[in-house]
Order: C-alpha cells, then sequence, then structure tokens
C-alpha cells in the first residue's frame, strides 16, 4: 500500500469499484457496436445485390436505346425533317389529330354560313344609310334618364301640391279658433303684465304687493314695542316710492322721530337704536305669525348680544318687554356679558374655560 498513489484501503477499493463500472460501461457499448456493425453488414449486402440489378437492366436499357436511335435516324433520313427538334415540334397523339381535324371542319362551316349572311345583308342594305349604333343608344340613355328625372319632380311638385292643399285646408279650418286663442291671449297677457307689474306707470308687481302688505302688518306689531322701548321717541314706516318712480325700494324702513318730527333712514340710528328697532322687528315678526297663521307659534327666541349698545335705562325696558314674553309661555334666551342682566336673569347657562375644553354650568338663582 505505500507503493500504491492511494492514501487508504478504502480509497483504493473505491477507486477500482468505479473502474470496474467504466469498464462493464466500455463492454455494453462494445457490443451494442458489434450488433449495430452486424445489421450495417446485413443492409450493405442488400444493397449491393440491389446495384447489380439495376446496373444490369441499365445496360439492357442502353442497348435498347441504341437500337431506337439508329431506326430513328433512318426514319429522319427519309423524312422532310431537318432535326430531331423539329420533328419533336410536330409530334402529337392520334386523337388530338381527330379532335383538330373536327375542329377545322366546324370553323370552316361557319365560314361559309357567316359569308352567306355577309352576301345576304349587303343585298338587304343597298339604298339605306348608315347610322351610329352606339351613338343612337347613348341618345337613348340621355332621353331615358331626362325622363325620369322630370317624372320625379312632377311628383315631388304633386305630393308638395296635396301636402300643402292639407295644410291649407287645416289651417282655414282653425282660423275660428285662432281667433278666439288671440281674444283670450290678449287679456292674459294684459292680466300678467298687470300682475307683474309691466304697465309703464310705475305700479309694483303682485308679489312685491303682497309683500309690502305683509310688511307693513310686521311694522305695526314691531311698533307696539318700539314705542314703549324707546320712551315714545321711534316709529317704524316702510318706504313709500312716489308714482312714476322705480319700485326697487318698496321693503326699505325709515324710521319717525317723534322728537324732532322728521323722518330718516334707518341706517342713521345709532347702535342701541338700531338693536331697539332689531329687536322690535323680531318681536313684530312674531306676532304677525302667530296671529295670522293660526296655530303656528314661535315659542322661542334668542337675543345674540347687542345689549353692550344700550344705556341703562333702555336695557330696563328692553328687559321689561323680554320678561314680559318669557310669561306668555315663550321662551328667551340672551347672550351676553353684561353684569346687569346677569343679576336680572334667573337661569342662567355659564361656558367656563378648564384645561380640559371649555364646560357648561347651569345656575338657577332663587
Amino acid at each position: 500500500l505505500s507503493k500504491l498513489r492511494f492514501e487508504s484501503w478504502e480509497e483504493a477499493e473505491q477507486k477500482l469499484a468505479e473502474d470496474r463500472e467504466r469498464r462493464k460501461k466500455l463492454l455494453d457499448r462494445i457490443e451494442q457496436a458489434d450488433g449495430e456493425k452486424k445489421a450495417a453488414d446485413q443492409n450493405r449486402a442488400g444493397r449491393e445485390s440491389e446495384w447489380k440489378i439495376l446496373e444490369d437492366t441499365l445496360e439492357k436499357e442502353k442497348q435498347e436505346e441504341s437500337a431506337r436511335k439508329k431506326k430513328l435516324d433512318g426514319v429522319l433520313a427519309e423524312s422532310t425533317f431537318g432535326s430531331m427538334e423539329e420533328m419533336q415540334g410536330y409530334v402529337c397523339k392520334e386523337a388530338e389529330m381527330k379532335e383538330v381535324e373536327t375542329k377545322i371542319q366546324e370553323y370552316q362551316k361557319k365560314v361559309h354560313t357567316n359569308q352567306e349572311l355577309l352576301e345576304q345583308a349587303k343585298k338587304d342594305a343597298q339604298g339605306r344609310v348608315w347610322k351610329d349604333i352606339t351613338a343612337l343608344e347613348e341618345r337613348f340613355a340621355f332621353l331615358h334618364q331626362e325622363t325620369e328625372s322630370r317624372r320625379e319632380a312632377v311628383n315631388h311638385v304633386q305630393y308638395r301640391l296635396r301636402n300643402n292643399e292639407e295644410k291649407r285646408e287645416k289651417i282655414a279650418s282653425k282660423q275660428t279658433e285662432l281667433a278666439h286663442a288671440r281674444v283670450e291671449t290678449q287679456r292674459y297677457s294684459r292680466l300678467y303684465n298687470l300682475v307683474k307689474g309691466e304697465t309703464g306707470n310705475g305700479k309694483i308687481t303682485l308679489e312685491q304687493y303682497v309683500q309690502a302688505a305683509g310688511f307693513d302688518g310686521i311694522i305695526e306689531a314691531a311698533n307696539r314695542r318700539l314705542l314703549p322701548m324707546s320712551d315714545g321717541q321711534f316709529q317704524l314706516y316702510r318706504q313709500k316710492d312716489e308714482l312714476g318712480k322705480k319700485s326697487n325700494t318698496f321693503l326699505d324702513l325709515e324710521v319717525l322721530d317723534n322728537f324732532t318730527g322728521h323722518r330718516r333712514p334707518v341706517g342713521n340710528l345709532s347702535g342701541g337704536e338700531s338693536f331697539k328697532a332689531s329687536l322690535s322687528l323680531a318681536l313684530g315678526l312674531s306676532d304677525t305669525v302667530s296671529s295670522n297663521l293660526g296655530g303656528i307659534q314661535m315659542d322661542a327666541l334668542f337675543v345674540d348680544e347687542g345689549f353692550g349698545t344700550l344705556d341703562r335705562k333702555s336695557m330696563e325696558s328692553a328687559m321689561e318687554i323680554l320678561v314680559n314674553l318669557s310669561e306668555t309661555q315663550k321662551l328667551v334666551g340672551i347672550i351676553s356679558h353684561r353684569e346687569e342682566l346677569m343679576e336680572n336673569i334667573p337661569q342662567q347657562i355659564h361656558v367656563r374655560k378648564t384645561r380640559e375644553g371649555s364646560k357648561l354650568v347651569f345656575e338657577k338663582q332663587i
């Protein structure tokens, strides 16, 4: 083992096993190759036998071809053909020759028939004038197309005449109805323009008239609140345009100052005076809705700020009116920071800010 190139007996045995396996595969391949060689030898012997038969057959055909060529050369020498190729151009079968002869005979018959017809036509054409058939056919096609076009135009005109006649009869039958409708239209148009206020004399529309009439009722109810609240100084009126002017200010307000006897726009009121007028209008609207629409009650009224612009006396007047409202089963809510109001309102909701957020605190004074 020390002289071998393997390090151990196991490695030598493994190498021996691999060599034996390789030897076995080589032997199998050799055996397979021997079998293929035997089959190829058998195939080669068969092909050589076939080749021998083909060579013998070819030799016989060459001999026969040589004999036929000599015979053909003798025939060509006796004929009028200059070469083999020239003769082959005329070679055909007997059936083909019979078919060509039949066609020639039929053609000759047709030629004879046409010659007779031509002679007869020449006799018939003596004394007649030649006419161009193509030109006549083109003229006929043009006239036929023109006739059809004119016929379609006539049919179209007749259809329009019938249609117009029917429409004329329908229009004539509607004359009475049209006259009645024209009278009705004039009446309704005049009524519509009158309601719309488009009469050209400065009148307002029906919608504006209804709005103005309703607004007058609200102003009347508001004045019943504003007069005591302002100690009889102010009284609201709806601004009215003179005849002929545009009626686009029919809902504008003006205030009468009873202390001076002059009217002025409500925009000239001070902050406290505007608050009184606004509160009076809100209360007047509530009273008007309750009286005109029976069964509908405005049970709540909320006043957001506004008291800051009032003096103490005006605020007391406004509070007296609101307290009277609360005694008539109406809820009155006031949002304000005035201390005077906080002292006179028994039930209060305070909003207090904390680190966790705003909180509502309900307080009820006894």
